[in-house]
């Protein structure tokens, strides 16, 4: 990033975890927004985009349940510290 930037936007779902390494980056950041988003919309985004890449229906449903699914509540957990919380369920994907 040059010096003479001054604005940068990251993405990252654990930035607001209380770890070491993650109160770390969070230090380094002057602003930290929450993307919430309906947990049933979430759910058919993301078997939508793991039938996009390939998987089959019920492989897609399995792994949004198995490992998506967990991911996005360890992530929710974390909502609280964000500096402004954005709920995009309304949004339309193109």
């Amino acid at each position: 990033m040059p010096p003479a930037a001054s604005l940068l936007i990251t993405e990252g779902n654990y930035l607001l975890l209380d770890g070491p390494g993650w109160r770390k980056a969070r230090q380094q950041l002057d602003e930290v927004w929450f993307i919430d988003v309906d947990p049933d919309v979430r759910r058919r985004r993301l078997i939508t985009r793991h039938i996009l890449f390939g998987k089959d229906p019920a492989a897609a449903e399995e792994w949004v349940r198995r490992v998506d699914e967990p991911n996005a509540e360890l992530v929710a957990a974390t909502r609280h510290r964000a500096d402004r919380i954005l709920d995009l369920s309304n949004w339309q994907l193109n």
